[in-house]
Formats: structure tokens, C-alpha cells, sequence
């Protein structure tokens, strides 16, 4: 081998090394073909069903698009009545959050529980953050320099915000912060996603019992994992031309007309909802065209379909799986919507049958599921 040959190898094959070594730490994308995922029921993937009624209180809510369980405390949060309500592990009232008082919010869009200080937040009106304790007393509100409507911890002093298309000025849709809210980086490049309005979707994040964090955006069809202070593409959706992607947006955007036939001729499935995490498991529905129960194994890559949950059962508020902690999906519901769904139907569920005979008038119940 001549001379000038050995220096090239010589500074090339580092170079080389260096960048496979560095793409090998990079976890490579997952597709799933979506139109290729089998119907099933749901009940045959159950393992057992539990329910905790919320007792009767002064305030009744109407909806919940996310619960959040912690230390003996129920925590929902309701943007449709605008509010976040507590009830203790027995079901009694504790406290409501709204538009009144101390620590009053006008616009909540997420909560969260900071295990480091065991403090509530309620992200509010775009720009604040709202402390209490975890019975409800305010602490403190804090702003934050861009508008941001959701919001996870991904360790004791980091957070993974959401900022959606509200900051015109920002390339970006995701940012990590520290827990005294100072920037570090931001993630997922907008894209043609630009050019759709702003949106509250009830569910975006959600995280396993590792500590992985998931995120989904149903516009990019994709799943991602936040790794390493990285927010990287994990499971690419295919929905075969089925979903209302990003590259289907005109140039000018819907008009509300427009976007009203799409979602009247179900023309497209429009939106992904009900995200959770179970072991190795992500749960959400879409919404629209094939508005369908999704169970999709991240080793395996395949999966379940669901047109109803358990005894055939289809909820009715906004996010109705609205919450999971690794182990459990979580469902906010009324009594009369269950007693409705039974009139003419068999309970397979003996902690559901104790809810629809009983007397007992209630603010709501959550089921709790542990699948197989």
C-alpha cells in the first residue's frame, strides 16, 4: 500500500468508526402497518376491573380528560369545566381548582404531579404554572418565557413540554426544562404542521413503569421516545393514507368548514386520544374514519384492535382512558352512563355490578384495568 493511500485510511477510518459507533446508540425507527393490526375484543384481553366511586359533592364535573393518582389523592383535570377537582383514596371531596379564590386558573390544559417537592401543577393560560400542595392549598405561580399547554417530568429536575403551534416564533413543538424552568433544547422540527391552529389535544404524553417516556403526534404518524435529553422517532404508524397527515394540509390551512365535512364525512381519522403505557404496551383510540381501541406491543411490533371496551362498553367523554400508571388503564365515568349501558346488557364485572345496583349518588367513577 503507497504512502498517500495509508493517509487517507488513516484519517478516514476514525471518522468512519466514530459515526457508525454513534449511530448504533441511535435506536433505529419501528414501522407498524396499521391496516394490518387484527380486531379483537376486549374483554378477552382483561384480566381484572376495579372500581372506586367519587361521593357526592357540591361540584359536580361534567367531563375529565386526565386523572392522575398519587399518594392516596384521585387528581382530575377537565378543560371542558375548566377546573381540576380532588378526591382522597376513599372517594370524599377534597377540593376544587377553578376560577375562584386563591390560586384561581382561567385556561387549565395539563396537570402533573412533581413527586421531588409532592407538589400538584396546573398548567394555565399558556405562559403559567401554578404550585400547590398535594390537598390543593396554593404555593406559587411561575411564568414561563413561551406559551406551552402540556407538560411531563422525564426525571426529578427535568420536564418535557409541549408548546404546540401557540409560539409563531419557535421551529420547534417540544422543550426540555429544568425544574427551575431554564431551557436546555428543543426537539421535533414543526414541519407543514404549521400551518394547522393551535389545538388542546386531551393526551400527548404519557410514561411506564421504566420511567420511558412516550410521545405521540398523530399528524406525523409517529411515536416517540425521549432518550438521553433526546426526543427521537420510535414507532412510525402507518394508517395507509387513512390519517390526516401533516402533508395533506394546504398550503393556507382547513377553513372550520372544511375541516367540519372532514370530520362529518369521516373522510379521515383526524386524532389520536386515550395514550397510555403498560408494560412493553401503548394504548390509544383514534378518532374518525376507524374510530377504533389500539394495544400495540412495542417489542413485538404488531398489536390489537378494539371497536368498544369492556361488555361492549363505549364511554362518552372527552379522553376517556384518562390516565395509566404502568400497570393500569384508568377510566373517569358517570354512574348513569353505566346503568344506561346495562339496562339491556349482562355485567361480567362484579366491581361494576356493586356500582350500577347500588343507590348511592356520585360524582363519578374510576374503573381501574389491569390487562392480561
Amino acid at each position: 500500500m503507497n504512502t498517500f493511500l495509508k493517509i487517507i485510511l488513516g484519517g478516514f477510518l476514525p471518522i468512519l468508526l466514530f459515526s457508525c459507533n454513534r449511530n448504533e446508540k441511535k435506536e433505529l425507527v419501528k414501522t407498524v402497518d396499521m391496516q394490518s393490526i387484527t380486531e379483537g375484543k376486549f374483554d378477552d384481553y382483561v384480566d381484572d376491573i376495579d372500581c372506586f366511586p367519587l361521593k357526592k359533592s357540591e361540584y359536580p364535573f361534567f367531563d375529565c380528560w386526565k386523572l392522575i393518582t398519587y399518594k392516596g389523592y384521585y387528581y382530575l383535570y377537565s378543560l371542558s369545566d375548566f377546573m381540576v377537582q380532588i378526591y382522597d383514596e376513599k372517594g370524599t371531596f377534597i377540593k376544587r381548582i377553578d376560577s375562584r379564590g386563591k390560586g384561581k386558573i382561567e385556561t387549565p390544559t395539563d396537570i402533573l404531579i412533581n413527586e421531588e417537592n409532592n407538589q400538584l401543577w396546573i398548567c394555565d393560560s399558556r405562559y403559567k404554572l401554578n404550585k400547590y400542595t398535594l390537598q390543593g392549598d396554593f404555593i406559587e405561580s411561575v411564568q414561563f418565557s413561551v406559551p406551552f399547554i402540556k407538560i411531563i417530568s422525564v426525571d426529578k429536575q427535568r420536564f418535557l413540554v409541549y408548546e404546540s403551534l401557540l409560539a409563531e416564533n419557535r421551529e420547534h413543538l417540544f422543550s426540555l426544562y429544568t425544574d427551575g424552568l431554564n431551557e436546555i433544547k428543543s426537539f421535533v422540527e414543526k414541519g407543514k404542521i404549521s400551518r394547522k391552529s393551535p389545538s388542546y389535544p386531551p393526551s400527548i404524553f404519557t410514561k411506564d413503569l421504566d420511567g420511558n417516556v412516550y410521545v405521540l403526534l398523530g399528524e406525523k404518524q409517529m411515536i416517540y421516545k425521549y432518550k438521553d435529553e433526546n426526543l427521537e422517532p420510535f414507532i412510525s404508524l402507518n394508517f395507509q393514507g387513512d390519517f390526516l397527515t401533516e402533508d395533506k394540509y394546504p398550503v393556507q390551512g382547513f377553513s372550520d368548514e372544511q375541516m367540519s365535512e372532514i370530520i362529518k364525512q369521516n373522510k379521515y381519522i383526524y386524532a389520536i386520544r386515550n395514550f397510555g403505557a403498560l408494560s412493553q404496551k401503548l394504548f390509544f383510540k383514534t378518532i374518525g374514519k376507524e374510530a377504533m381501541y389500539y394495544l400495540i406491543d412495542c417489542a413485538e411490533l404488531g398489536g390489537v384492535k378494539f371497536r368498544s371496551l369492556f361488555d361492549g362498553y363505549i364511554p362518552k367523554m372527552t379522553n376517556p382512558v384518562a390516565g395509566s400508571d404502568g400497570r393500569y388503564l384508568y377510566l373517569v365515568q358517570k354512574k348513569k352512563d353505566l346503568m344506561n349501558h346495562y339496562k339491556d346488557k349482562e355485567c361480567h364485572y362484579d366491581a361494576i355490578k356493586q356500582i350500577i345496583h347500588s343507590d348511592e349518588q356520585l360524582d363519578g367513577v374510576i374503573i381501574r384495568i389491569k390487562l392480561k
